[in-house]
């Protein structure tokens, strides 16, 4: 009897919680940009860099990869004359499976019982796309190598002939190839950016607000709207009025937070929601230390927000450790 009384208040509390915790919900995202330094402090005075291929072939896509690089911070130049850096691009296709061809051929009977033979021709092969990005001192000395590899399978199909599989094929060839290659140095350059560039990153991080049949939280989700439509505007202060009224809410919410008291309108979880949009706003212009100071809090009181204060304190923290705060 003891043991299914404990359970019933387990289950009650289990409830109370989950109930308390469907109060939060995303509505609306708020879009914070920043950029991210390398890791070596000697990297950080790079600003001009050369991207090369290492054969004429791989030429091709070096477009592609200047593409990837933050040339808001970066000069890209066309010769390794005034270069800091060399960016070296190689591309290697091994063939796994040489070209081939093969037939598939099926039969079926209609209701007459007349019987018709359908054939497939096909024409393929199997490929292993590796993309090697090497970054290289002037003086020719490697700083670091990051690959990404994938494998392709090449199809060329025809319900006539082989002659037919065999052109549809050589039509895929180079754009199926090109999309690979795409790819395997967007693994690489994932590599090379986290750890060794300036990168530019953006993130989406959740507007929340609160829902309950009980209780009004009506201004909590007005600022939450204000707050929406600052963000929309790329501000770089929070001088605007719609800002200065959002906060001036959620400070307004925090000073009537009751510690302790889960059924107090403003209880931890109201409390940790105000706190992790306080940091969301400074986030937004770059204030990264107000931001940490205001998701710390926000954790402290409750850290079940739907995953939001994880993501935020993870890139804040990311920040931190690469010196920019």
């Amino acid at each position: 009897m003891k043991f299914k009384k404990l359970l019933f208040l387990g289950f009650c509390a289990t409830l109370s919680f989950n109930l308390l915790s469907q109060n939060v919900k995303n509505d609306g995202i708020l879009e914070v940009s920043y950029v991210l330094p390398p890791t070596d402090p000697l990297l950080k005075d790079i600003t001009h860099i050369y991207v090369q291929g290492k054969y004429q072939q791989d030429n091709q896509y070096i477009n592609d990869l200047r593409n990837m690089i933050n040339q808001d911070h970066y000069t890209l130049l066309a010769t390794e004359d005034l270069a800091q850096a060399n960016l070296v691009l190689t591309v290697m296709n091994k063939t796994l499976v040489p070209r081939k061809t093969r037939k598939e051929s099926s039969t079926s009977t209609d209701k007459e019982g007349k019987t018709t033979i359908s054939n497939v021709f096909y024409t393929e092969s199997k490929h292993q796309i590796t993309v090697l990005l090497e970054l290289l001192t002037i003086n020719g000395e490697i700083i670091g190598s990051w690959t990404g590899a994938n494998d392709i399978n090449i199809s060329g199909q025809s319900t006539k002939n082989y002659d037919e599989s065999g052109q549809n094929y050589d039509n895929l060839y180079a754009g199926n190839i090109a999309g690979s290659v795409k790819k395997g140095m967007n693994q690489a350059f994932f590599l090379l950016e986290s750890q060794h560039l300036y990168a530019k990153k953006d993130n989406r991080l959740n507007i929340l607000t609160l829902k309950s049949k009980k209780v009004d939280y009506s201004d909590i989700n007005t600022a939450a709207e204000l707050v929406l439509n600052w963000g929309k505007t790329n501000p770089t202060d929070l001088s605007s009025p719609e800002i200065i009224k959002a906060i001036g809410i959620y400070e307004a919410e925090l000073a009537q937070y009751e510690e302790g008291n889960k059924k107090a309108r403003v209880n931890a979880e109201v409390a940790a929601l105000c706190e992790y949009m306080l940091s969301i706003i400074h986030f937004k212009i770059l204030d990264y230390v107000s931001a940490y100071n205001h998701i710390q809090i926000s954790e402290t009181l409750d850290k079940k927000l739907n995953n939001s204060q994880e993501i935020t304190k993870r890139s804040l923290e990311t920040l931190k450790t690469r010196g920019v705060y």
